[in-house]
């Protein structure tokens, strides 16, 4: 029979304690198990609360004070062959993609154009100028002292930034038709329609990408761009918009694959998830996943995102998308890619991931919280140094070596002395055993100069789908999560490859049906070429 673990009320009143020496013994050894068990729990709970506290209403940076953790660095590292030079060590530390930028000031002040001050940047000249002259009366009137007409002899220009509302439009496709009037026999020509989206429907590929992009780059809600078309006298119904990114997800569908296709063919593929809620059936929302995949090429440079739904958060389904893939997988340590790890699929390690761990555990371990991160901020410190030169994956991967290896090295070999002196239960111990468990994959980088030593870019992509998941709550079915892949895969992919997204999904619905279906690569926002 199982023996349960002691609670307060199993513990006996004052005026029932035992008189027996021994026996009154073996009640202290029980309640200081007791104490210690709660105190644990205690530990853990308030350890739990803390992160909750600082995910909702703390500071999203992963942001340490620089000049304390180098004191720890170079104390345990040494200023050899493992430090970077002195002008990189004494920089910020490069920060979290997870940053977000320091609040703007209430009132910017008023720029400066004198020598020594800061110069108003000017307006971009990619956007269109509209020129508005103005005259003064005295043009038009001839000089008050001589009688002679005034000429002008230059100009001000002052420029400001103007705003166009968007607005619908009507497009007509006037087809004229000509026949001969003499004989009448050659019957009548008429040109041919131009390719559209929709063979019979009423909305161009303009308007489509208007929804689209509004829904999964905007992240509005579809009643709010129904109370848009409102505003301008245009009565729209929900279930239209979701008919239209039904048709744009089917069509865009043969690029993702495509995509992904070029993706699994690839070395290395960066890959994260989140919780997406759904609707099925009548029941309450089902809690999905969706999981990002970011390609990386022989060239270290990011190629395309891709997404995947899943509905029950198994392994099975990334399994699936990755079948054949025999590259390199970096991802944090959830148990669902084991399987993959398994089959042969590289596992890489996220450095980010385990400085998170540290940064928690620095309300109960400041002291060794801190020599962890300052080992860690000297890794991103030669990360720094490569990214400033635009290092080639070989120049990286020599210059790790050279300067990163040794740090490693050094932290590994305090993290072994460190474990054997915490406390199980704590933060610290926490840290330590995932830094320890996840040796191999967080170290992989000084393999493969093409590896960033964290996950921070599949971590930054699911940005979309979280605000996203703020603002319209949950996604109605299985079948609109499924188009969560496709068009958010596309537009997320015009970010990466710097495109725009309307221009590129306007250009595409309207050729994709006309393009060679062997070669839908070519439309992929990586390589799109817009028509002249």
């Amino acid at each position: 029979m199982t023996k349960h673990a002691p609670t307060i009320t199993d513990l006996p009143t004052p005026d029932a304690l035992p008189e027996d020496p021994a026996a009154l013994r073996a009640l202290v050894i029980e309640l200081l198990a007791l104490i210690a068990k709660q105190a644990g729990d205690i530990d853990g709970l308030q350890r739990h609360l803390r992160a909750l506290l600082r995910r909702h209403v703390g500071p999203k940076a992963d942001r340490i004070d620089d000049h304390q953790l180098l004191l720890f660095a170079t104390s345990l590292i040494g200023g050899g062959e493992a430090s970077v030079d002195d002008s990189e060590a004494v920089e910020p530390s490069e920060p979290s993609d997870q940053e977000t930028p320091e609040p703007l000031p209430a009132a910017l002040p008023a720029p400066t154009t004198g020598r020594g001050g800061n110069k108003r940047k000017p307006l971009p000249s990619h956007l269109p100028r509209e020129r508005v002259v103005h005259r003064p009366p005295e043009a038009d009137e001839p000089c008050p002292c001589c009688g002679m007409a005034c000429v002008k002899i230059g100009e001000e220009i002052t420029e400001t930034l103007d705003y166009v509302p968007a607005s619908l439009r009507v497009r007509e496709d006037v087809r004229e038709k000509f026949a001969c009037v003499g004989c009448r026999e050659s019957g009548v020509a008429i040109a041919e329609l131009p390719p559209r989206p929709l063979h019979r429907g009423r909305y161009a590929a303009g308007f489509i990408a208007w929804v689209v992009v509004s829904k999964y780059a905007d992240h509005l809600p579809l009643y709010r761009l129904v109370q848009i078309a409102k505003r301008q006298r245009v009565e729209l119904a929900i279930s239209t918009l979701v008919d239209i990114l039904a048709l744009a997800a089917g069509l865009l569908r043969g690029i993702v694959e495509a995509m992904r296709e070029e993706m699994l063919a690839g070395p290395i593929i960066h890959t994260d998830d989140t919780s997406m809620p759904v609707i099925v059936g009548r029941g309450p929302a089902h809690k999905g996943r969706i999981r990002v995949y970011v390609g990386v090429d022989e060239h270290a440079d990011f190629t395309h995102i891709v997404f995947q739904f899943n509905p029950t958060g198994e392994g099975i389904h990334s399994q699936k998308w990755l079948e054949g893939y025999r590259g390199t997988l970096c991802a944090d340590g959830a148990q669902v890619n084991d399987a993959l790890y398994r089959a042969g699929v590289t596992e890489a390690g996220c450095l980010a991931h385990l400085r998170r761990y540290f940064i928690d555990a620095q309300h109960d371990a400041p002291l060794p919280a801190s020599i962890a991160l300052a080992f860690i901020k000297r890794i991103y410190d030669v990360e720094k140094q490569a990214r400033k030169a635009r290092m080639t994956p070989d120049e990286r991967l020599a210059l790790r070596q050279r300067a990163s290896k040794p740090i490693v090295e050094a932290l590994y070999g305090w993290i072994d002395a460190e474990k054997l002196t915490v406390r199980p239960t704590s933060a610290l111990a926490a840290a330590l055993r995932y830094a320890h468990n996840q040796r191999a994959p967080c170290t992989r980088f000084l393999d493969d100069g093409r590896l960033d030593v964290d996950n921070n870019i599949s971590e930054r992509e699911l940005r979309g789908p979280v605000l996203g998941r703020k603002n319209y709550k949950v996604t109605g079915s299985l079948a609109a999560a499924e188009r969560y892949d496709d068009l958010y895969s596309v537009l997320a992919s015009c970010r990466l490859a710097g495109v725009d997204p309307f221009a590129w999904t306007r250009d595409v619905l309207a050729r994709v049906l006309t393009h060679p279906q062997n070669r839908l690569i070519d439309l992929a926002p990586r390589y799109w070429q817009p028509r002249e």
